[in-house]
């Protein structure tokens, strides 16, 4: 019953530890990565390649700011994004990066690496390492200043063994280490763990918030930095049009069969509370919001089924008020209507202890409250001040109608986003 699931959710509080980790994860932001050691032109060409999406436009649009402040002229090309079965990516992909249609390379060696439910393959390393070769050495990338790889990494990895200048090399990691090796034996994914760690000794690599930092070291054994995301792309700023209007975030979650239990959840509370309240998403695969559409709404809601998304950085930078489950909600969530944390349980190298002695992935379909609290305590969710943590659904409501809450919400989220803004700004000017 859906009133049973609502008084479970909100009960029970024993059944956790009361601190299971310090959060470390600052300790990342102090770090400082090696310099690019190609020399930066007056003008520079930066690369970008990967699986396009926020991930890479992220690390490029923070790039290409810092280059811009130093006196230099910036154009950025990219790379990569095989559109299969995702059309929403390939529909953000051509209105924000001007990827319309086409191939290219980099796009025939990703599509090598997942079938068109994007579930990880077998591919030949050999095969890869001759057309990345082949691509290198042509005009297209032969003039780029700066190689920005944004993932997955097993693409940047052979891109970086296979490339006669790896000094023009900067890498983003804001996905899982192996995404892209999944189908290849352990043996190699713990080639690829190694290409990292030997890699971070010679190149820039940086983490896009402190858990992928901590994850980096538990699986490798070695630090990198973290460097705040910034979300500068996502330029409209909160403007909302009318009362009572919430965004629910993010739509591939809500528009389905879990999604839809908990919707039906808040409406029945809805109902009961006499709220006016107006939930909206566009609840299927295809459904699509501008940052300009999310911009008109009250507020947004969030329910994390990853624990690097895009979403919430990008609420910050239109300071558009936000609230996610409290922690201990979103783990009692997740085991009462299973939506699926995008987690994987990969190799790790042998004596990489890192910082942590638990598991460096929980596995999404097992109870495990001390592996699961302590990755997402390092999340930016739960280290960032201004988002709202609700710990009831009936708390979320009346959240929702607090409208005058909301400005001093946003205000709160635009003042951490500007100290983010020259965080990340520092960092970047840094590896030149």
């Amino acid at each position: 019953p859906i009133s049973v699931l609502e008084i479970s959710l909100a009960s029970r509080a024993g059944d956790f530890p009361p601190s299971v980790v310090d959060t470390r994860a600052q300790h990342y932001y102090t770090l400082l990565a090696p310099r690019i050691a190609a020399a930066v032109p007056e003008r520079v060409d930066v690369a970008v390649v990967g699986v396009h999406g926020a991930t890479s436009l992220e690390p490029a649009t923070s790039l290409q700011q810092a280059l811009l402040q130093s006196g230099r002229q910036v154009a950025l090309r990219f790379f990569g994004h095989p559109c299969q079965s995702a059309q929403y990516l390939c529909r953000w992909s051509c209105e924000y990066l001007g990827l319309c249609g086409g191939d290219d390379p980099i796009a025939a060696v990703l599509r090598t690496f997942t079938d068109v439910d994007f579930e990880d393959r077998q591919w030949s390393l050999q095969d890869t390492l001759v057309q990345l070769s082949r691509f290198q050495a042509s005009d297209a990338l032969s003039s780029a200043g700066v190689i920005l790889c944004a993932g997955p990494f097993a693409l940047c990895a052979a891109m970086y063994l296979s490339s006669p200048t790896p000094e023009r090399f900067l890498v983003w990691n804001c996905r899982y280490l192996l995404d892209g090796a999944g189908g290849q034996s352990h043996d190699f994914q713990l080639w690829v763990l190694g290409m990292f760690r030997s890699m971070a000794a010679a190149v820039p690599m940086l983490a896009c918030e402190g858990f992928a930092a901590a994850q980096y070291e538990v699986c490798t054994g070695s630090a990198i930095p973290a460097v705040p995301r910034t979300a500068r792309y996502s330029v409209q700023p909160w403007a909302p049009r009318s009362p009572g209007r919430i965004v629910l975030l993010r739509s591939r979650v809500w528009g389905r069969l879990p999604g839809l239990y908990i919707r039906t959840v808040l409406d029945l509370l809805r109902s009961d509370m006499d709220s006016t309240l107006s939930l909206e998403s566009p609840g299927d695969d295809s459904g699509w919001y501008t940052y300009s559409d999310l911009a008109r709404y009250t507020a947004a809601v969030l329910l994390p089924n990853d624990a690097t998304m895009y979403a919430f950085a990008e609420a910050y930078a239109m300071a558009l008020p936000i609230a996610l489950p409290a922690l201990k909600m979103l783990y009692r969530l997740h085991r009462s209507v299973p939506f699926g944390f995008m987690v994987h349980d990969f190799a790790r190298l042998p004596g990489a202890a890192g910082v942590q002695t638990v598991e460096p992935f929980w596995d999404a379909q097992k109870p495990n409250v001390t592996n699961f609290m302590t990755w997402m305590q390092q999340t930016d969710f739960y280290t960032w001040p201004g988002a709202v943590q609700f710990d009831s659904f009936s708390h979320l409501l009346v959240w929702g109608a607090d409208t005058s809450s909301h400005e001093r919400q946003s205000q709160e989220m635009a003042m951490w986003h500007r100290q983010q803004c020259e965080r990340a700004e520092a960092q970047f000017r840094a590896l030149w």
